[in-house]
């Protein structure tokens, strides 16, 4: 008779101990969802059988001065090839819908790439892929201007000191302008000739004084006084063996600026100098945003690839010291990459993916 083969316990003990082990590890900086603030609609579309085809994705998001309302810009899918762009105010913290206003959509497809809020929250202004620049009213989404600019991304759409700064084409001769408009009339203020790099959209400091700009084909970076129309300092040359820019952001003090090129590589240069300070990989592929806390000591950054084997998408928080930056992955979702991250405050990224805008914990604490 062939002896019967006893089940060592002790082998199981292991065998689970190994399990559990290999997840706390992948877990190890799993992100605290704090708040989901509003999810994307999903109901029929026409002739679908399956009752999927028209949904709401989210392009982007930014909450008003007093964080007690979100607008965001959305498109709608109505099937595979019709889609519609929106822009909502969602109210905090309870997540209703104020209003939702439908962009003046052509046959093309058109989304939303920047939303702002006017200085005093009375306005929502939206800049979408097909060159509009639209001005909402706040309490009720009423279209109360639209203006063309022509620039399929801005390379800057930010308020500063004066009005509305944001880069603009002339159609007659495609010359692309950094120009500034008064507010609210909208009206041309200047107009800086400049040669930007639209896949990666700049931003200004804290002071308003100062906006980075991707030039030419992506590979270099300038930095505009926007009092004088010059460029402060160097303008700043990739490696050659570097890809191109996709995301910028100039720190709130202005003394540096950060880059995300195509390959995951972060680097950041001081200022006027043009020199690389840091250069490190937190993530593994193309780096879609980034964006300075307000203390200006850590960075936030939004890409494909790089964080295991089912965190391929995720936002990183990197902190700088005089030792080397030290990240920390923050949120990941596999096949879904945070289009945006903004600051609320020191502890908490508001994020904007398709399905969902959310907060998550940074793990830095308050002041």
């Amino acid at each position: 008779m062939t002896p019967r083969r006893t089940f060592n316990k002790q082998w199981l003990v292991i065998l689970g101990a190994c399990v559990l082990a290999a997840v706390l590890a992948w877990l190890r900086f799993e992100p605290v969802l704090t708040r989901i603030l509003y999810t994307g609609e999903r109901y029929p579309g026409a002739g679908s059988m399956t009752g999927s085809l028209k949904y709401e994705g989210f392009d982007v998001a930014a909450p008003s001065s007093t964080g007690q309302a979100l607008a965001a810009g959305s498109v709608i899918a109505q099937s595979r090839n019709d889609f519609t762009a929106t822009v909502s105010v969602i109210e905090r913290p309870g997540g209703t819908r104020r209003w939702r206003t439908a962009l003046n959509t052509p046959e093309n497809f058109r989304s939303v790439n920047a939303v702002l809020w006017s200085p005093d929250d009375q306005q929502v202004v939206s800049n979408d892929t097909d060159g509009d620049v639209t001005v909402l009213d706040a309490r009720t989404g009423r279209v109360l201007q639209r203006l063309n600019v022509h620039t399929y991304r801005p390379c800057v759409f930010q308020f500063v000191p004066g009005g509305l700064l944001q880069s603009e084409r002339d159609t007659r001769n495609g010359q692309t302008f950094l120009t500034l408009r008064s507010w609210p009339a909208l009206t041309p203020v200047w107009r800086f000739p400049i040669d930007c790099w639209d896949a990666a959209t700049g931003n200004v400091d804290a002071s308003g004084s100062l906006a980075v700009v991707a030039l030419g084909d992506g590979r270099r970076v300038g930095v505009v006084d926007l009092q004088t129309r010059t460029f402060r300092g160097v303008i700043i040359e990739l490696p050659t063996d570097a890809p191109q820019l996709y995301s910028l952001s100039l720190r709130p003090d202005g003394r540096q600026v950060a880059g995300g090129l195509g390959d995951g590589t972060v680097m950041v240069w001081d200022l006027p100098s043009g020199r690389i300070r840091w250069q490190f990989h937190a993530h593994g592929d193309l780096v879609r945003a980034l964006s300075w806390d307000a203390s200006g000591d850590a960075l936030a950054s939004s890409a494909f690839g790089g964080c295991g084997w089912l965190k391929s998408e995720c936002v990183v928080v990197t902190r700088f010291s005089s030792d080397a930056p030290q990240s920390r992955v923050v949120w990941h979702h596999r096949n879904n990459a945070a289009q945006a991250a903004v600051w609320l405050k020191r502890s908490t990224l508001l994020l904007t993916e398709s399905q969902a805008v959310f907060t998550v914990k940074t793990g830095l604490s308050e002041p």
